[in-house]
């Protein structure tokens, strides 16, 4: 009889333990999410253009075969790149020399003078880590023949 308690006492204090190890691992499920938290969600930042050499309006212009310059915060990736201009006129894109975060519109027939150009940059342009315009990027520039030596651009 006494090895009959002493079995009783045995199974409850070994249900006990086994309660007790169930109900802290429903505890600790409930609060996991609190201990090890989520990882961010990755947002998408926007590619940002900043800066356009030569800039919008008329510009002062020595060499007709002149590039223009767009510079975004980012390397970019060529292959996305969509430019259009108005009037027609043949141009090459291609990425700047020493720097992928610039975007450089070279004409291949050469600008003419007191003709406004209106280019246009799809926002399909993205950079290397898929970061993209949210509009269309229009730039309108006009180059007059130089007269005076100072403040032009070639």
């Amino acid at each position: 009889m006494n090895e009959y308690k002493q079995l009783k006492k045995a199974i409850k204090f070994i249900l006990l333990i086994l309660i007790l190890f169930i109900g802290f691992q429903i505890y600790a499920m409930k609060i996991r999410p609190s201990i090890y938290p989520k990882k961010p969600v990755e947002t998408s930042k926007p590619l940002i253009l900043l800066n356009i050499t030569p800039p919008s309006g008329e510009n002062d212009l020595m060499f007709p075969g002149t590039a223009i310059q767009f510079m975004f915060d980012a390397p970019l990736d060529i292959s996305t790149a969509q430019v259009s201009i108005t009037p027609y006129l043949n141009i090459s894109v291609e990425l700047g020399l020493y720097d992928d975060n610039v975007l450089i519109v070279r004409p291949i027939d050469q600008w003419k003078y007191d003709v406004e150009y209106t280019i246009i940059i799809k926002r399909t342009l993205n950079s290397i880590d898929k970061k993209g315009l949210n509009n269309d990027i229009k730039h309108t520039v006009k180059f007059k023949e130089i007269k005076n030596i100072e403040g032009f651009y070639y």
